[in-house]
């Protein structure tokens, strides 16, 4: 008899719940939430917000998917709070943020302004990747996968679908990542950086995959975060080299190469250049772009005149 009392009590519970208007189903308590998730073997999905400011609404698309726990941070609280170590354990930078958590508390990702698509496929995703055996993906999901696995805060997944990746896709994909990973350690000059640049260019070498202009935006990106230690003529080098061998068959992208030539060298004090670049980006760019890139020509040509 005590049996089926504990089981009418949980059912008793679960229908209660369902059956409430959705803004009254988001709990405010963690140890009740979790409690509820493991009941229902569902994640925990936690808005931070700040007090009195709620941005919830757009997620009732969810209910019946996670159990949903909203803490409101108000602007004085006690350091030794239960919000205060929620804050502290979930990383809580600022508000609104929204993570997903497994029912044991381990967290599966973080979102500052979700939507409910959203959050359903990061559930796919952790689920996909915490589950499936990586090597029976093809190679269209690890890419996707991937992709979106910069989310998830466990950055494992994101290393192992990079090596799966390299050793069964023949396209450039993840040996750019690669390269860009190798670029945030070592940097442009460095031996294992050139190797592994040429094996991308070799299997682009006519540019027909945009992976040259993606290598010489990526050298770009890491050779200006060296600063002032090298010469703004240095730094632009991977770009005028692109222009000069694949410009002229890539207009599309060539005008904001161009543009992208002049504000650096704006940012350096190269004026006049900077103006030799903003001038060609003009004359290349689409229509709808012309206006604004006008704008910076005349002012540069105002600089050159002081």
């Amino acid at each position: 008899m005590r049996y089926f009392k504990v089981i009418f009590s949980l059912l008793f519970t679960v229908q209660c719940v369902a059956s409430l208007p959705y803004y009254e189903r988001w709990l405010d308590n963690f140890d009740e939430a979790q409690e509820e998730a493991q009941k229902l073997h569902r994640p925990l999905l936690i808005a931070f917000e700040l007090e009195g400011k709620s941005t919830v609404a757009h997620l009732s698309s969810l209910d019946g998917k996670v159990v949903f726990l909203r803490i409101a941070i108000p602007d004085i609280y006690e350091e030794d709070s239960q919000i205060n170590r929620l804050r502290e354990k979930y990383h809580i930078e600022s508000c609104p943020t929204f993570i997903l958590v497994e029912p044991n508390g381990h967290e599966i990702g973080k979102l500052d302004a979700p939507r409910a698509d959203e959050i359903v496929t990061m559930l796919e995703d952790y689920s996909l990747v915490s589950k499936a055996s990586l090597h029976s993906l093809k190679v269209d999901q690890l890419q996707a996968l991937y992709a979106h696995a910069g989310k998830l805060a466990d950055t494992t997944f994101k290393q192992a679908l990079l090596e799966e990746g390299l050793k069964v896709d023949q396209g450039p994909y993840f040996l750019l990542e690669q390269y860009g990973g190798m670029l945030a350690k070592h940097g442009v000059k460095n031996r294992e950086s050139k190797m592994l640049r040429n094996r991308i260019i070799a299997r682009d070498l006519q540019n027909e995959k945009g992976c040259r202009r993606q290598l010489a935006l990526m050298d770009f990106e890491s050779l200006s975060k060296v600063g002032q230690t090298l010469t703004a003529k240095a730094v632009v080098k991977p770009l005028i080299d692109y222009l000069q061998k694949f410009g002229a068959k890539d207009p599309e992208n060539a005008w904001q190469i161009e543009l992208k030539i002049s504000q650096y060298l704006f940012s350096r004090d190269q004026v006049e250049e900077a103006l030799k670049h903003a001038n060609a980006s003009l004359k290349m760019a689409p229509a709808s772009e012309r206006q604004e890139i006008a704008k910076s020509v005349d002012y540069l040509k105002t600089l050159t005149l002081q």
